[in-house]
């Protein structure tokens, strides 16, 4: 699908920096399997595919990613656990990219996937800034997105957006809010899972996921 290549080729060549990591272009070799980037690219690709031969009902919009998931796997809200573990991912090839011994398992990723699997067919994910924001010196870390950081992403979030148009868009967190208000895109707000949030979360999707299927 041509929509979903030239996604990822903008992806790869987005810049990154000290203080935020682009899964799909940068290689630590310290944490990277050699080819990484390559595979992650290739992971996002066999994902979105999968999503498009049945559309989405839902796009639902998170901050960024975090170390313990989209650094590692190239797609969002999705660890490696969840890689290894969730049915989803049987339907084709996802491979892990960090050296480490044990999968990273990430407690959102683990909490949009269990609220995935009471949706009638599973969301397309996103971020508003979908590199990983980290500390400067510290690759496995997480922080804030900044306001230019949302701002420099709204392209990407708006071609995610002209790749699934029928989709009803959730916003999940505030800052997923402030980027679809920038684009102009209607949403359904609701609390990010993380910090305590899981409850409200997957109360909120699938509330959006039950007025989409009328």
């Amino acid at each position: 699908m041509r929509g979903i290549r030239s996604l990822i080729e903008q992806l790869a060549a987005a810049k990154s920096g000290p203080d935020l990591a682009n899964p799909w272009a940068d290689e630590d070799p310290a944490l990277d399997v050699p080819r990484a980037a390559t595979l992650r690219r290739a992971n996002l690709e066999a994902y979105l595919t999968l999503l498009a031969a049945r559309p989405p009902r839902l796009l639902v919009v998170g901050e960024a990613p975090s170390y313990r998931g989209c650094r590692f796997t190239g797609i969002i809200f999705t660890s490696e656990h969840t890689l290894a573990t969730h049915p989803f991912f049987s339907q084709a090839r996802f491979v892990r990219t960090s050296r480490r011994p044990v999968p990273w398992r990430e407690a959102s990723a683990t909490i949009v996937w269990e609220t995935i699997d009471r949706l009638e067919r599973p969301p397309a994910l996103w971020a508003a800034v979908p590199f990983h924001t980290r500390k400067a010196g510290e690759p496995l870390s997480n922080r804030t997105p900044t306001r230019l950081e949302m701002e420099d992403a709204l392209p990407l979030l708006e071609q995610i957006r002209r790749l699934f148009p029928k989709a009803a868009v959730v916003a999940a967190g505030r800052i997923a809010e402030r980027s679809l208000a920038a684009l102009g895109v209607p949403c359904v707000y609701v609390r990010h899972p993380s910090h305590g949030g899981k409850a409200a979360f997957q109360a909120g999707v699938l509330a959006a996921g039950k007025r989409a299927q009328r």
